[in-house]
């Protein structure tokens, strides 16, 4: 072996597995590994997994498998929520791995070194450089309000906020490193600081404004109650980018209901209005179960009419799937395969419909725009604060951009074109 192992990192699944990722990375890089960008030369290769779906089970899978048959001689990790739930499983298929759940995360790179028997390697003076722009910053995770499908709180636990004091500082050393925004993650943002009697998610949101500089900052998901105009007032800070990611699920309140969300669908119509009334050019994405059990075909098309009418700016359809262990599960009327494959074409074609039509609002507009990579013409690729993708060649043609964000210019890295 090198005399500093490569180690590469794969990441499935949510924005928390993110940040969890970007951890790891820093603290193999901090015991003196050296970070590469693919799985072909590393002697360590880290899965980080999702359980969210069985076809993210699948892809897990299919993962390990095909790293195994090519790299023979790697050390394959496989962490994440998939390890945490079926630890005993993949322990048993693939006893030549190395299977760290959630629960394991802040050892697993002295895991790693145990079993690649290194007792310390140099350590580096510096992160080597980075493409990235953005950032997971994880506030919290776990979850206590057990939706019927969801099999997070099984494999994150129960709530627990991380302190004000240890996001700050970890924003302001991923700014130092050349990060330009920040995305505030977790499972359940919007409980952010329940243990403690003096916290909660708008006075971190407040402390991170005022003792950082980062430009750019993102809340990755709230829930529909839990949005109020004390919270959305703190937007008045450009910084804090106009984009929301609000979980809708269904469009039809008996379907609520049996999912355990806790908001109607007159509630939630409420937080869209009041978001789009506080906020301008806000975009506002969701997430779409298709057959949950019980579905009827008309309940399906009361999600139809309910999610057209709110006119989102993205939509994330997936057909749900059986997780062990969670009251769905238990659920008679399944809906069958061929229901669903036909429900998902039609939410499809929502999903494209109400994305077209929200960007068509943006034409002619101006924006910030964080470039974050090259597409295979060679042309920057980045987003707007609403979390429009944009290709710069294109967009400057239409005189849609007029600045932009990129590292290392500027005191806070913003630029007039």
């Amino acid at each position: 072996m090198k005399q500093s192992p490569t180690v590469y990192i794969k990441t499935h699944g949510c924005k928390l597995n993110q940040s969890d990722s970007l951890t790891l990375n820093n603290e193999f890089h901090d015991n003196g590994y050296e970070l590469t960008n693919n799985a072909h030369n590393a002697d360590v290769v880290v899965l980080n997994t999702c359980t969210v779906t069985a076809t993210a089970d699948s892809k897990a899978r299919q993962y390990i498998n095909t790293t195994i048959k090519k790299h023979p001689d790697t050390l394959v990790v496989i962490t994440g929520c998939y390890a945490q739930s079926q630890s005993q499983q993949l322990t048993e298929k693939y006893d030549n791995c190395l299977i760290l759940g959630n629960d394991e995360k802040l050892n697993l790179v002295s895991k790693v070194n145990e079993k690649l028997r290194i007792k310390e390697l140099d350590k580096p003076s510096f992160l080597p450089s980075t493409d990235k722009t953005r950032a997971m910053v994880k506030i919290q995770e776990g979850c206590n309000q057990v939706c019927a499908y969801c099999i997070v709180p099984k494999v994150r636990g129960r709530e627990k906020s991380i302190p004000t004091s240890t996001i700050i500082e970890n924003i302001n050393n991923y700014h130092s490193q050349g990060y330009q925004e920040v995305v505030l993650t977790g499972t359940q943002l919007g409980t952010y600081g329940f243990e403690y009697p003096t916290e909660n998610l708008h006075k971190l949101l407040g402390n991170i404004l005022h003792s950082t500089s980062i430009p750019r900052i993102r809340v990755s998901s709230l829930q529909a109650h839990e949005i109020n105009s004390a919270l959305l007032s703190l937007w008045e800070d450009s910084r804090l980018q106009n984009h929301f990611h609000i979980p809708l699920q269904s469009g039809d309140d008996t379907l609520l209901k049996s999912m355990r969300r806790r908001y109607t669908l007159k509630q939630f119509a409420e937080s869209i209005k009041l978001v789009r009334g506080t906020i301008p050019e806000v975009a506002i994405t969701t997430d779409w179960i298709i057959g949950f059990p019980g579905e009827s075909d008309s309940q399906f098309d009361n999600s139809v009419a309910f999610i057209k009418g709110i006119e989102f700016s993205d939509i994330h359809p997936f057909t749900y799937s059986i997780r062990p262990g969670t009251s769905a599960a238990y659920l008679e009327d399944q809906i069958s395969p061929v229901v669903k494959k036909n429900r998902m074409s039609r939410a499809i074609d929502v999903k494209d419909s109400s994305a077209k039509a929200f960007k068509e609002t943006m034409i002619g507009k101006q924006f910030e725009v964080l470039w974050e990579s090259k597409n295979q013409n060679g042309d920057s690729v980045g987003y707007t604060s609403n979390y429009i993708r944009v290709n710069k060649t294109e967009y400057q043609a239409k005189n849609l951009v007029t600045k932009e964000i990129l590292k290392n210019l500027g005191a806070n890295g913003i630029v007039q074109c």
